[in-house]
């Protein structure tokens, strides 16, 4: 049996870890700092940030099986303020600029922002899927599918429903979202740092639970 919830305060640093295990080598964070420990470093830290800002300030959902978190989704609601530099900072930003170094940090934050600018201009009254991550030793067991139909989407229709949005940068995960009832509504090439970097927008809507 799989359990949804959200987070608790305890569970940070494992979900930090976690996030951080199933990201690295994903091409969103490949494209920045060539030495792999350091980039191993860098995508930790920026991933503390993320997961310390939105257990404040947004909701994040976990899956548990066997008493063990297997699957974790970070959720912006139409409702919640988008974080301010003083919360980075908060959280632990400055570590991101001694993990990348500053040319890169920022670099970084540009890509981010011009990757994501499609979903948050869509509409101004859409949730936004930060992340959707799987343990690396429970991949391809369709857990990822599974937070998203029993776990994000219940909790959306439950909190009035609405457009959700996302941005995702391999193939393979189109063609996931394709499958969860997702479609497709943005797609473009970034050239980022000298590498080109494979940007699509996917959105879903929710109806609510009255």
């Amino acid at each position: 049996m799989i359990i949804y919830r959200t987070i608790k305060k305890e569970e940070i640093s494992k979900c930090i870890d976690l996030i951080t295990d199933s990201y690295n080598g994903y091409s969103f964070y490949e494209i920045f700092v060539e030495d792999k420990k350091r980039r191993f470093k860098f995508l930790k830290e920026i991933q503390k940030v993320c997961v310390k800002t939105c257990y404040k300030q947004q909701t994040i959902l976990v899956s548990l099986k066997d008493d063990k978190i297997v699957s974790i989704a970070i959720l912006k609601s139409p409702n919640e303020p988008e974080p301010t530099i003083w919360n980075y900072l908060c959280a632990g930003g400055l570590n991101v600029f001694l993990a990348g170094g500053i040319k890169n940090t920022l670099g970084w934050l540009k890509m981010y922002n011009e990757s994501s600018a499609a979903c948050h201009s869509i509409s101004e009254d859409s949730w936004y899927l930060t992340s959707l991550v799987v343990a690396n030793e429970f991949k391809n067991q369709g857990l990822g599918s599974k937070m998203l139909q029993d776990g994000v989407i219940p909790y959306i229709s439950q909190h009035g429903g609405g457009l959700l949005t996302l941005i995702t940068n391999s193939e393979s995960n189109c063609n996931f979202y394709k499958k969860n009832g997702f479609t497709e509504f943005h797609n473009e090439v970034l050239n980022v740092n000298n590498k080109k970097l494979n940007n699509w927008g996917y959105k879903i809507n929710i109806q609510a639970n009255n």
